[in-house]
């Protein structure tokens, strides 16, 4: 009789164990969403589970904050999507900056002005130092002086389009051979972007172009 009812006992705890286990850690959980899964068993859901930046789980509030703790954040029935990430190729143009100074990748502003100085060193006489590929998010909003160049070259015409496909960027031989002056007026859909001493760099279109 002892011995079965230390049996129990044992069983009983055993059971209390398993249902007291503790939550899973996470990064973030957001709660009272309307997730849309693309999942046709489940398409709507109402809480989200992240830890290392990545989604690990989603569920009903209540399946999610049992499951999983830490930081909350309710969203109050504000929805959620997946993401859509463009990313794409123009192969002519990417090709050809391919064969002109190349500075995709560069992730360092001195990198960036070396790498520039290189291209510029292989050329002779008053060749047009043209290429592509900057990241503009290295420049504080994103807008590069014409200076920078010139500092490099202020004899030769230098020309370099931006990652973006959207801007360029010029040094001052190169505005002066395009005729843009601290006085020019901004071109239709575009923008001449001037620092206090006069540089200048053109956008078109909604996003930037810098020249």
């Amino acid at each position: 009789m002892i011995q079965n009812i230390r049996l129990l006992w044992y069983f009983l705890i055993l059971i209390g164990g398993v249902g007291c286990s503790r939550p899973e850690s996470a990064d973030l959980l957001l709660t009272s969403v309307a997730v849309y899964t693309v999942n046709a068993a489940r398409p709507w859901e109402q809480a989200i589970a992240i830890r290392d930046g990545t989604i690990i789980a989603v569920g009903t509030n209540e399946e999610t904050t049992d499951r999983f703790e830490g930081p909350t954040e309710s969203l109050d029935g504000r929805m959620v999507l997946p993401g859509f990430h463009d990313a794409h190729l123009h192969p002519l143009m990417g090709g050809v900056q391919l064969m002109q100074c190349d500075l995709s990748g560069l992730a360092a502003v001195p990198t960036l002005l070396e790498k520039i100085r290189s291209c510029d060193a292989a050329l002779v006489g008053g060749e047009w130092l043209v290429g592509g590929g900057w990241n503009l998010a290295l420049f504080d909003e994103s807008n590069p002086s014409k200076s920078l160049l010139d500092a490099i070259n202020s004899h030769r015409p230098i020309f370099l389009r931006g990652e973006d496909g959207h801007s360029s960027w010029a040094n001052s031989r190169a505005l002066s051979l395009a005729g843009i002056e601290a006085e020019t007026p901004n071109p239709i859909q575009g923008v001449i972007e001037r620092d206090f001493e006069g540089g200048r760099s053109e956008r078109y279109g909604n996003q930037p172009r810098r020249w």
